[in-house]
Protein backbone atom coordinates (compact mmCIF):
# COMPACT_ATOMS: atom_id res chain seq x y z
CA UNK A 1 0.00 0.00 0.00
CA UNK A 2 2.95 2.35 0.55
CA UNK A 3 3.82 2.04 -3.13
CA UNK A 4 0.24 2.93 -4.00
CA UNK A 5 0.26 6.02 -1.82
CA UNK A 6 3.55 7.21 -3.33
CA UNK A 7 2.23 6.58 -6.84
CA UNK A 8 -0.99 8.42 -6.06
CA UNK A 9 0.99 11.44 -4.85
CA UNK A 10 2.90 11.45 -8.12
CA UNK A 11 -0.38 11.24 -10.01
CA UNK A 12 -1.83 14.32 -8.40
CA UNK A 13 1.34 16.22 -9.22
CA UNK A 14 0.57 15.72 -12.90
CA UNK A 15 -2.35 16.71 -15.07
CA UNK A 16 -5.36 14.44 -14.52
CA UNK A 17 -6.17 14.45 -18.21
CA UNK A 18 -2.73 13.07 -19.13
CA UNK A 19 -2.19 9.30 -19.40
CA UNK A 20 -0.13 8.02 -16.50
CA UNK A 21 3.31 6.60 -17.20
CA UNK A 22 3.05 7.44 -20.89
CA UNK A 23 6.14 5.49 -21.94
CA UNK A 24 7.22 1.92 -22.47
CA UNK A 25 7.61 0.16 -19.14
CA UNK A 26 10.48 -2.17 -18.34
CA UNK A 27 10.33 -5.92 -18.80
CA UNK A 28 7.98 -7.82 -16.44
CA UNK A 29 9.25 -8.37 -12.92
CA UNK A 30 8.04 -10.63 -10.15
CA UNK A 31 6.33 -8.40 -7.62
CA UNK A 32 7.34 -8.71 -3.95
CA UNK A 33 5.23 -10.82 -1.63
CA UNK A 34 4.17 -7.64 0.19
CA UNK A 35 2.03 -6.80 -2.84
CA UNK A 36 -0.26 -9.71 -2.05
CA UNK A 37 -2.98 -10.07 0.53
CA UNK A 38 -4.05 -13.60 -0.44
CA UNK A 39 -2.09 -16.11 -2.52
CA UNK A 40 -3.51 -19.20 -4.24
CA UNK A 41 -1.62 -22.10 -5.77
CA UNK A 42 -2.89 -25.34 -7.22
CA UNK A 43 -1.77 -28.08 -9.59
CA UNK A 44 1.67 -29.03 -10.89
CA UNK A 45 3.48 -29.03 -14.21
CA UNK A 46 1.24 -27.82 -17.02
CA UNK A 47 -1.72 -27.50 -14.64
CA UNK A 48 0.14 -25.30 -12.15
CA UNK A 49 -1.88 -22.16 -11.42
CA UNK A 50 -0.74 -19.49 -8.98
CA UNK A 51 -1.88 -15.91 -8.43
CA UNK A 52 -2.43 -13.43 -5.67
CA UNK A 53 -5.04 -10.80 -4.86
CA UNK A 54 -4.18 -7.48 -3.26
CA UNK A 55 -6.11 -6.10 -0.31
CA UNK A 56 -7.93 -3.76 -2.70
CA UNK A 57 -8.92 -6.43 -5.22
CA UNK A 58 -6.25 -6.50 -7.92
CA UNK A 59 -5.17 -9.83 -9.39
CA UNK A 60 -1.38 -10.06 -9.62
CA UNK A 61 1.47 -12.53 -10.22
CA UNK A 62 -0.60 -14.92 -12.34
CA UNK A 63 1.45 -17.97 -13.34
CA UNK A 64 0.20 -20.85 -15.49
CA UNK A 65 2.33 -23.00 -15.59
CA UNK A 66 5.09 -22.15 -13.13
CA UNK A 67 7.41 -19.38 -14.30
CA UNK A 68 5.04 -18.18 -17.06
CA UNK A 69 3.71 -14.77 -15.98
CA UNK A 70 0.77 -13.03 -17.63
CA UNK A 71 -0.19 -9.88 -15.71
CA UNK A 72 1.70 -6.65 -15.06
CA UNK A 73 -1.29 -5.03 -13.32
CA UNK A 74 -5.08 -5.35 -13.21
CA UNK A 75 -7.85 -3.18 -11.83
CA UNK A 76 -11.07 -1.22 -12.14
CA UNK A 77 -12.59 2.24 -12.57
CA UNK A 78 -15.97 3.74 -11.64
CA UNK A 79 -17.49 6.80 -13.35
CA UNK A 80 -20.78 8.59 -12.63
CA UNK A 81 -22.43 12.02 -12.61
CA UNK A 82 -24.73 14.12 -10.45
CA UNK A 83 -26.89 15.06 -13.43
CA UNK A 84 -28.24 13.26 -16.52
CA UNK A 85 -26.38 15.57 -18.92
CA UNK A 86 -23.03 14.59 -17.39
CA UNK A 87 -22.25 18.25 -16.63
CA UNK A 88 -21.28 17.47 -13.03
CA UNK A 89 -19.28 14.24 -13.14
CA UNK A 90 -17.99 12.80 -9.90
CA UNK A 91 -14.26 12.17 -9.56
CA UNK A 92 -13.32 8.86 -11.17
CA UNK A 93 -12.71 6.23 -8.50
CA UNK A 94 -10.12 3.83 -9.81
CA UNK A 95 -7.50 1.31 -8.71
CA UNK A 96 -4.87 0.06 -11.14
CA UNK A 97 -2.75 -1.73 -8.52
CA UNK A 98 0.01 0.89 -8.24
CA UNK A 99 -2.18 3.93 -8.82
CA UNK A 100 -5.51 4.60 -7.15
CA UNK A 101 -7.83 7.44 -6.16
CA UNK A 102 -11.23 8.17 -4.59
CA UNK A 103 -11.79 4.82 -2.90
CA UNK A 104 -12.06 4.28 0.83
CA UNK A 105 -10.17 1.61 2.74
CA UNK A 106 -11.21 -1.94 1.85
CA UNK A 107 -13.28 -4.25 4.03
CA UNK A 108 -12.12 -7.85 3.57
CA UNK A 109 -14.26 -10.89 4.39
CA UNK A 110 -12.47 -14.26 4.34
CA UNK A 111 -14.29 -16.59 6.77
CA UNK A 112 -12.02 -19.60 6.20
CA UNK A 113 -8.82 -17.73 6.94
CA UNK A 114 -5.90 -16.39 4.88
CA UNK A 115 -5.36 -17.63 1.32
CA UNK A 116 -8.78 -19.30 1.09
CA UNK A 117 -12.06 -18.80 -0.67
CA UNK A 118 -14.60 -17.29 -0.46
CA UNK A 119 -12.91 -13.88 -0.58
CA UNK A 120 -14.95 -10.67 -0.68
CA UNK A 121 -13.52 -7.15 -0.81
CA UNK A 122 -15.80 -4.11 -0.42
CA UNK A 123 -14.82 -0.52 -1.12
CA UNK A 124 -16.87 2.69 -1.08
CA UNK A 125 -16.09 5.57 -3.44
CA UNK A 126 -16.06 9.21 -2.39
CA UNK A 127 -19.22 9.55 -4.51
CA UNK A 128 -21.09 7.07 -2.31
CA UNK A 129 -21.01 3.93 -4.45
CA UNK A 130 -20.17 0.59 -2.86
CA UNK A 131 -18.22 -1.93 -4.95
CA UNK A 132 -18.25 -5.52 -3.71
CA UNK A 133 -15.75 -7.83 -5.42
CA UNK A 134 -16.10 -11.56 -4.85
CA UNK A 135 -13.35 -13.84 -6.16
CA UNK A 136 -13.54 -17.53 -7.03
CA UNK A 137 -11.33 -20.06 -8.81
CA UNK A 138 -12.09 -23.05 -11.02
CA UNK A 139 -9.22 -25.51 -10.66
CA UNK A 140 -10.46 -27.73 -13.48
CA UNK A 141 -10.64 -24.86 -15.98
CA UNK A 142 -7.70 -22.90 -14.51
CA UNK A 143 -9.66 -19.67 -14.49
CA UNK A 144 -10.58 -16.89 -12.06
CA UNK A 145 -14.01 -15.27 -11.81
CA UNK A 146 -14.57 -11.80 -10.37
CA UNK A 147 -18.15 -10.97 -9.43
CA UNK A 148 -18.62 -7.21 -9.07
CA UNK A 149 -21.73 -5.75 -7.42
CA UNK A 150 -22.07 -1.99 -7.54
CA UNK A 151 -24.60 -0.37 -5.18
CA UNK A 152 -25.62 3.28 -5.02
CA UNK A 153 -25.41 4.36 -1.38
CA UNK A 154 -25.07 8.08 -2.09
CA UNK A 155 -28.60 9.08 -1.08
CA UNK A 156 -29.36 10.44 -4.56
CA UNK A 157 -29.65 9.23 -8.15
CA UNK A 158 -26.46 8.54 -10.08
CA UNK A 159 -26.35 9.11 -13.83
CA UNK A 160 -24.16 7.78 -16.64
CA UNK A 161 -22.78 5.15 -14.29
CA UNK A 162 -20.03 2.97 -15.74
CA UNK A 163 -17.81 0.29 -14.23
CA UNK A 164 -14.67 -0.76 -16.11
CA UNK A 165 -12.27 -3.65 -15.55
CA UNK A 166 -8.87 -3.42 -17.22
CA UNK A 167 -5.87 -5.66 -17.70
CA UNK A 168 -2.27 -4.67 -18.37
CA UNK A 169 -1.16 -8.03 -19.73
CA UNK A 170 2.40 -9.18 -20.32
CA UNK A 171 1.63 -12.65 -21.62
CA UNK A 172 4.40 -15.20 -21.96
CA UNK A 173 6.81 -13.11 -19.83
CA UNK A 174 7.08 -10.28 -22.34
CA UNK A 175 5.64 -6.78 -22.68
CA UNK A 176 5.36 -7.26 -26.46
CA UNK A 177 2.01 -8.94 -27.20
CA UNK A 178 -0.57 -9.04 -29.97
CA UNK A 179 -3.90 -7.65 -28.69
CA UNK A 180 -7.38 -8.35 -30.01
CA UNK A 181 -10.97 -8.14 -28.89
CA UNK A 182 -14.48 -9.39 -29.56
CA UNK A 183 -17.76 -7.95 -28.35
CA UNK A 184 -17.30 -9.74 -25.01
CA UNK A 185 -13.56 -10.37 -24.58
CA UNK A 186 -10.10 -8.87 -24.82
CA UNK A 187 -7.04 -11.05 -25.31
CA UNK A 188 -3.28 -10.68 -25.37
CA UNK A 189 -0.89 -13.30 -26.70
CA UNK A 190 2.39 -14.25 -28.32
CA UNK A 191 1.94 -16.00 -31.66
CA UNK A 192 2.79 -19.65 -31.19
CA UNK A 193 3.17 -19.07 -27.46
CA UNK A 194 0.75 -18.28 -24.66
CA UNK A 195 -1.88 -15.64 -24.01
CA UNK A 196 -4.45 -14.40 -21.52
CA UNK A 197 -8.11 -13.46 -21.96
CA UNK A 198 -10.45 -11.33 -19.88
CA UNK A 199 -14.10 -11.84 -20.77
CA UNK A 200 -17.61 -10.84 -19.78
CA UNK A 201 -19.80 -13.73 -18.62
CA UNK A 202 -22.78 -11.62 -17.58
CA UNK A 203 -24.20 -10.99 -21.07
CA UNK A 204 -27.31 -9.17 -19.75
CA UNK A 205 -25.60 -5.82 -19.02
CA UNK A 206 -24.61 -3.50 -21.88
CA UNK A 207 -20.84 -3.46 -22.31
CA UNK A 208 -18.04 -2.68 -24.73
CA UNK A 209 -14.42 -3.77 -25.11
CA UNK A 210 -11.32 -1.74 -25.94
CA UNK A 211 -7.57 -2.03 -26.39
CA UNK A 212 -5.01 0.74 -25.78
CA UNK A 213 -1.28 1.12 -26.10
CA UNK A 214 0.31 1.24 -22.67
CA UNK A 215 1.44 4.82 -23.27
CA UNK A 216 -2.08 6.08 -24.09
CA UNK A 217 -3.95 4.07 -21.46
CA UNK A 218 -5.89 6.41 -19.14
CA UNK A 219 -6.53 4.71 -15.82
CA UNK A 220 -8.76 7.46 -14.43
CA UNK A 221 -11.48 7.21 -17.07
CA UNK A 222 -14.19 4.82 -18.26
CA UNK A 223 -15.06 3.64 -21.76
CA UNK A 224 -11.80 4.87 -23.29
CA UNK A 225 -12.00 4.43 -27.09
CA UNK A 226 -10.16 1.48 -28.60
CA UNK A 227 -7.34 1.51 -31.08
CA UNK A 228 -7.66 -0.71 -34.15
CA UNK A 229 -7.43 -4.42 -33.47
CA UNK A 230 -5.86 -6.88 -33.84
CA UNK A 231 -2.70 -4.97 -33.08
CA UNK A 232 0.88 -5.59 -34.08
CA UNK A 233 3.18 -6.62 -31.26
CA UNK A 234 2.98 -3.89 -28.63
CA UNK A 235 2.91 -3.11 -24.93
CA UNK A 236 -0.84 -2.81 -24.41
CA UNK A 237 -3.85 -2.81 -22.11
CA UNK A 238 -7.38 -4.16 -22.58
CA UNK A 239 -10.62 -3.22 -20.86
CA UNK A 240 -14.29 -4.10 -20.58
CA UNK A 241 -16.65 -1.19 -19.84
CA UNK A 242 -20.11 -1.83 -18.37
CA UNK A 243 -22.83 0.78 -18.85
CA UNK A 244 -25.21 0.81 -15.87
CA UNK A 245 -26.77 4.15 -16.85
CA UNK A 246 -29.11 5.68 -14.28
CA UNK A 247 -28.97 4.15 -10.81
CA UNK A 248 -31.39 5.36 -8.17
CA UNK A 249 -30.37 5.43 -4.53
CA UNK A 250 -30.16 1.88 -3.10
CA UNK A 251 -30.10 0.34 -6.60
CA UNK A 252 -27.47 -2.27 -7.38
CA UNK A 253 -26.09 -4.04 -10.46
CA UNK A 254 -23.94 -7.18 -10.75
CA UNK A 255 -21.54 -8.23 -13.50
CA UNK A 256 -18.97 -11.01 -13.82
CA UNK A 257 -15.65 -11.22 -15.63
CA UNK A 258 -13.38 -14.22 -16.06
CA UNK A 259 -9.61 -14.40 -16.50
CA UNK A 260 -8.06 -17.42 -18.13
CA UNK A 261 -5.06 -18.53 -20.14
CA UNK A 262 -5.77 -18.17 -23.87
Amino acid sequence: MQRKRMAASFFFATCLATPLLAQTKPAPVIEPASTCSSTYTTGAGLTYLSFCITSTGNIMQLQNPSGHYFISSEGYALCSSYDPNNLAPLPVAYDAAYFESDWGAPTITQPNGPNTFPLTIVRVSTGGFSLKQTFSRDTSEDDITITMTLANQSGSTGYNVRLDRYLDADADNTTSNIYGRSADNIYSYVDGGSGIMMGDITRAVSHSTAVHTYGTWVRNTCNQPSIATPTPYQDGVGRISYLFGTMKNAASKTVKVVLRRW
